[in-house]
């Protein structure tokens, strides 16, 4: 739900690709094809997913998190709004609004 604006659609549909399958052996060339994706793409795809700690990559493996931390400030900030409040509601940090500022 939160990693599209950072990873794209190709690094969303990958990660969830490798997160919900069973651990298998795969050369980049197989799991391009099943995306249908060029070989490069998927290795862009993969660096992006390990540059957000989505991913780690350990010589010839992939680990995948089963559960993701919460989004750091600087990405949370990138969200829009609604994102970013569903985001806190489900971590139970709703920011508490105790009065108006500046509202004129």
């Amino acid at each position: 739900m939160f990693l599209p604006p950072f990873l794209g659609p190709t690094g969303t549909l990958l990660v969830h690709r490798l997160a919900y399958t069973h651990p298998t052996p795969w050369t980049t060339q197989d799991l391009a094809a099943q995306l249908g994706l060029p070989a490069r793409r998927l290795l862009d795809s993969l660096d992006r997913a390990a540059m957000f700690n989505i991913i780690f990559i350990n010589s010839h493996t992939i680990e995948i998190p089963t559960r993701l931390g919460p989004l750091p400030p600087p990405q949370l900030r990138k969200l829009p709004d609604r994102l970013s409040d569903l985001h806190n509601r489900l971590l139970d940090k709703t920011p508490v609004t105790v009065g108006a500022i500046g509202c004129i």
